[in-house]
């Protein structure tokens, strides 16, 4: 399986990891894995064609290795289906099963006693 090298660094790992994330989200959403699209949006190293498609162990698709330039046109190009009901359903089931993003620092406690941190 091709991994996904960024001129020396192997950076494969946050594939797997991305893969592994959308994988668990499907499953605590109760949605099909092709539901959810793992996705990587890469600043500061250019992407020869913008994108990549890097295969993941365990996870059936491809993940989406983009530029900022393409996120937009590639979610903009997702297949979708119109329908609120299911749309809200979703977004309550999120809002229960998913905890919300916390930004590490400024969760983590602050140490004032620097010599005992």
């Amino acid at each position: 399986m091709p991994r996904w090298i960024c001129g020396a660094e192997d950076r494969h790992r946050q594939v797997e990891a991305v893969a592994s994330y959308a994988r668990r989200t499907a499953a605590a959403l109760g949605l099909p894995a092709a539901a959810v699209w793992p996705l990587l949006v890469v600043h500061g190293s250019p992407i020869t064609g913008g994108r990549l498609e890097v295969r993941a162990s365990g996870w059936g698709g491809v993940v989406h290795v983009l530029g900022p330039a393409l996120l937009a046109p590639t979610l903009a190009i997702a297949p979708r289906q119109r329908d609120p009901q299911r749309a809200t359903a979703l977004a309550r089931r999120v809002t229960l099963v998913l905890l919300p993003y916390e930004d590490e620092q400024r969760t983590r406690p602050r140490c004032i006693d620097h010599e005992r941190c």
